[in-house]
């Protein structure tokens, strides 16, 4: 297990990034490390935004099959109702949404104080990578959709 503990910064996202670029070129799985990037500095914005706690701590671990990362944001700042339909943008449930839709397994922990996520390794399931590629299609055609609506507005 390796942990890096993050102080609330200008520079703390650049700091997760090294971390898990590092995780992944150790571990010889850096053709993941998009995948795994984003819903772990999506989680650590969301514990930064919705309570600005002074720092988290991101754990990394291995599980069977693949890995696993855990922010600790030491308040909750993960329990929010998730639904089925992309939220608004720029909402904690944005940020929520993308993590769940990333991550082959999420779960929230200690009343919504830990948000931990697991990526298997082993392979994806072809059904499961196409749904997750036409996730994220919609999801950034809405974000194109609501930015033009401003722009237009």
């Amino acid at each position: 297990m390796e942990r890096l503990i993050i102080q609330a910064s200008k520079d703390h996202f650049s700091q997760i990034e090294n971390f898990v670029r590092a995780i992944c070129d150790v571990n010889y799985i850096s053709n993941y490390y998009a995948t795994i990037s984003v819903p772990v500095l999506k989680a650590a914005e969301l514990a930064f935004h919705v309570n600005p706690v002074s720092q988290i701590i991101v754990i990394f671990e291995h599980c069977r099959g693949g890995v696993r990362f855990t922010i600790q944001a030491g308040s909750p700042c993960f329990e929010m109702p998730l639904s089925s339909e992309i939220p608004p943008s720029g909402s904690e449930e944005e940020s929520l949404y993308l993590v769940k839709i990333l991550t082959d397994q999420m779960s929230v922990l200690d009343n919504g104080c830990d948000l931990q996520m697991t990526f298997y390794l082993m392979g994806i399931d072809f059904c499961e990578a196409a749904y997750r590629v036409q996730v994220l299609k919609n999801f950034y055609a809405e974000q194109r959709r609501c930015f033009m609506e401003l722009v237009e507005g």
